[in-house]
């Protein structure tokens, strides 16, 4: 009797380290994720600004590769303990085209001109392989249409 509680413990604890080792991952797919999210934002926000401040060009955009997301921290504040990500989130900007179309919009027949810009932005979790590297990375990418 005392064996066979012993291997119902055994095999509770076992199920116990797979469901917490599960949950973990989830989290680090999470937390990757919303950097990612921040970063692509962020890369939006940044083709918006190259777009205004100047006439379409290919090198403008092709120039922001691998930009760092400068301030970004996972942490809530100063008294938050969480451990910060394990690499700052990271954008690049890529020129797609530009547009110059007559009645682009269905039924209202108003001019379109602007540029497609491909961001893609890079989010990395928390945990560190025994390389250094970052266990948990996701790979975000938005066509953005500038007007």
């Amino acid at each position: 009797m005392l064996l066979l509680l012993t291997i119902i413990g055994l095999a509770g604890m076992r199920g116990a380290n797979l469901e917490e080792r599960m949950a973990g991952n989830l989290r680090e797919q999470m937390i990757s994720f919303q950097a990612a999210e921040a970063a692509l934002r962020a890369g939006e926000l940044a083709s918006r600004d190259v777009f205004r401040s100047m006439p379409i060009e290919h090198s403008a955009y092709d120039a922001k590769v691998g930009v760092e997301l400068t301030g970004f921290s996972y942490r809530g504040g100063p008294e938050d303990d969480t451990p910060d990500v394990s690499r700052k989130p990271t954008y690049s900007l890529k020129y797609l085209r530009e547009i110059n179309n007559e009645g682009l919009e269905v039924g209202k027949g108003l001019s379109a001109y602007g540029a497609v810009v491909q961001v893609q932005a890079t989010g990395y979790g928390i945990a560190k392989s025994d390389e250094g590297d970052s266990v948990a990375s996701t790979l975000l990418t938005s066509f953005y249409f500038l007007r």
